[in-house]
């Protein structure tokens, strides 16, 4: 593990919740489903009712506020770890 790989892991692990609500949010919009924040919407692709994951891969934004944190502490530690004499 080096520096630089530390920082990218950070950064992949910080933004991977935000970057899964807006391809649900994206998925919604192009199949015409209702988006609502405060519950599920029946939402249907080939016959099958798809609202409960699009509305999961949606509330994914929550967990920015934990991973981002995860990944400031990473990036914080890879730039110790690179320029620490």
């Amino acid at each position: 593990m080096t520096p630089t790989r530390l920082a990218i892991i950070s950064i992949v692990l910080g933004i991977s919740p935000l970057l899964i609500a807006l391809l649900g949010s994206l998925l919604a919009n192009l199949l015409g489903c209702e988006q609502k924040g405060g519950g599920i919407s029946q939402c249907y692709f080939c016959g099958k009712d798809v609202g409960n994951l699009l509305y999961g891969m949606m509330m994914m934004h929550w967990l920015v506020l934990i991973t981002g944190g995860i990944a400031v502490w990473g990036l914080v530690a890879s730039a110790v770890w690179a320029y620490w004499p």
